[in-house]
């Protein structure tokens, strides 16, 4: 089977695939993702924040290729079991900033929306294994990270 575009509805046949057996993120209603903040020189004020089954980076290629004079760039992103609940929160924590109600996109700097990430999920999970990457605003000279639950 090719790798699917996760375009379909859940259960789906997958449009590029010759099989007719559903690829892995079509055979579950999974919530699993990434939820990321991007950003893009063309949109100076702006971040977009939301959710993809796969990486940030490939959501990130994927936006870039649409009618934009400049590509999306990865200030933040975070694997969460629950993204869709996880971006929807964060998307009300900004609210008073969204530049449409039908858009991802919200008048805010990078820092303001990894603020909201923060205070929105303060506890992020990362599977064995996995990895997570915070992206710091510029001039900070601390940072606490607080590891909880490890074995050692």
């Amino acid at each position: 089977m090719s790798q699917c575009i996760a375009t379909t509805q859940v259960g789906a046949r997958c449009r590029n695939t010759t099989s007719t057996e559903t690829c892995h993120i079509h055979r579950t209603a999974s919530t699993a993702g990434c939820v990321y903040v991007l950003t893009n020189a063309s949109m100076e004020g702006q971040v977009k924040v939301g959710w993809t089954r796969g990486s940030a980076e490939d959501r990130a290629r994927a936006l870039s290729t649409t009618s934009v004079a400049t590509p999306f760039v990865v200030a933040h992103s975070s694997p969460n079991s629950d993204a869709p609940a996880l971006e929807k929160q964060i998307h009300a924590a900004l609210a008073g900033c969204r530049v449409a109600a039908n858009r991802e996109f919200f008048r805010a700097t990078v820092e303001e929306a990894v603020l909201a990430f923060a205070q929105t999920a303060p506890d992020i999970v990362i599977p064995p294994g996995g990895a997570h990457t915070v992206t710091v605003p510029a001039g900070t000279t601390e940072v606490t990270i607080l590891f909880k639950g490890l074995a050692v």
